[in-house]
């Protein structure tokens, strides 16, 4: 008898009953929670400590309970490809991994390139999150999970590149209103429709360009097509002075990978600045 649960190990790991012809009393087993403790990739708390993970094979019971960072390379042979990264929770402290943003059932991350600037993000109440980078270059990447709801979450994951993934893209470029001046740092979200908090969703963070591209899965899948600006998943997205809501590209958009969908540009409204002087009260001194 073989005792499974995702996230746990047990000592012993089985036991063997050639025959079972009556009772067998105290055939105990007892269950360690993998998320009690830290995985092999300590100490990875930081950039500049991020743990080297191998592409092209799955890495499994890594465990949430700081900061997590990995960096990675992509050789040349994975040049113009697709990048892959998928996150995906096996168990947290308090029950089964399933999409439960309101029992902190959740898992969030970003990718960086070599500098430390953010290049994706996927966000969403999902438990299991993949991230999409078309067209990649070379060169050293970085996975931050640094979203924390429910430490002792148990996870894996898993790095590769492929021209194999059916997958579609939408490309344009982000500008200041009545300029051709280039937005870089903004979030760039693509909605499904109808929408569903707990789906994994794309978001693309503009470059110094203001020009962002998107890749996701295809299939007929209707998207509706968001810019969010100042969308602070953490402290690495910088912060840009525009105006805070929405920016809807006005159409919904059937994805399609044989026909990418280009030119999806949006102009952002500039936000103002508020100076002035401010009275400062100087309580009276005795004597």
């Amino acid at each position: 008898m073989i005792p499974v649960l995702s996230g746990f190990t047990f000592s012993p790991a089985y036991m063997n009953y050639e025959q079972l012809l009556e009772d067998v009393p105290a055939q105990d087993y007892i269950a360690t929670y993998a998320g009690g403790g830290e995985d092999l990739y300590e100490d990875n708390d930081t950039f500049e400590t991020a743990a080297v993970v191998a592409m092209g094979a799955v890495i499994p019971d890594l465990v949430l309970n700081d900061e997590d960072w990995f960096k990675f390379e992509v050789q040349d042979g994975g040049a113009g490809k697709v990048l892959a990264v998928r996150l995906q929770a096996t168990s947290f402290p308090n029950g089964a991994a399933v999409a439960d943003p309101g029992n902190n059932k959740d898992l969030d991350f970003g990718i960086m390139d070599s500098t430390g600037k953010y290049l994706y993000y996927t966000i969403s109440g999902d438990v299991d999150e993949v991230a999409l980078i078309p067209d990649i270059a070379p060169g050293w990447y970085t996975i931050a999970h640094l979203y924390m709801p429910n430490p002792g979450m148990v996870y894996s994951l898993y790095v590769t590149t492929t021209s194999d993934l059916p997958v579609s893209t939408i490309s344009g470029q982000v500008t200041e209103s009545g300029t051709s001046t280039g937005i870089d740092g903004v979030t760039v979200e693509l909605y499904g429709l109808p929408f569903d908090w707990n789906v994994s969703r794309p978001m693309a963070i503009t470059d110094a360009g203001g020009n962002y591209k998107i890749a996701w899965y295809s299939g007929g899948r209707q998207e509706d097509f968001q810019v969010q600006v100042n969308r602070r998943c953490d402290d690495w997205l910088p912060v840009r002075n525009f105006l805070p809501n929405s920016y809807d590209y006005n159409k919904t958009v059937t994805l399609d990978p044989a026909t990418p969908i280009v030119g999806a540009d949006v102009q952002l409204e500039p936000g103002g600045t508020i100076s002035g002087l401010r009275p400062i009260w100087v309580p009276a001194l005795d004597g």
